[in-house]
């Protein structure tokens, strides 16, 4: 297991969005190959709330269940490592959904 370097992260309300009213969050990462090199990835992150639409019929992972817990990454969205990633909590998601303020 590793953790990925949170590169950005942001809401993807982009007006295309039919999965409800709850936004997944775009977060792009980087982690280590295992040829030890640095790759950069993305994951969608949330809950779709409507239409019919839930986890992973969209291609969503599911959302952080607290400000200190993590959501790990399928391999398949990490090629050229066999260490799974698990992406923290970022400083805005604290904030927007758990009423944190920002570090």
């Amino acid at each position: 297991m590793q953790t990925g370097q949170i590169i950005s992260c942001s809401s993807q309300n982009d007006g295309s969005w039919s999965g409800g009213t709850a936004f997944p969050w775009g977060v792009s990462f980087a982690y280590q190959t295992d040829s030890g090199g640095t790759a950069l990835a993305m994951a969608l992150i949330g809950v779709a709330t409507g239409n019919g639409v839930g986890n992973g019929s969209v291609g969503l992972l599911p959302l952080w269940s607290s400000p200190t817990s993590m959501v790990t990454i399928p391999l398949s969205l990490t090629p050229g490592t066999s260490n799974q990633v698990q992406i923290p909590c970022p400083s805005v998601v604290k904030t927007t959904g758990f009423g944190l303020s920002l570090t």
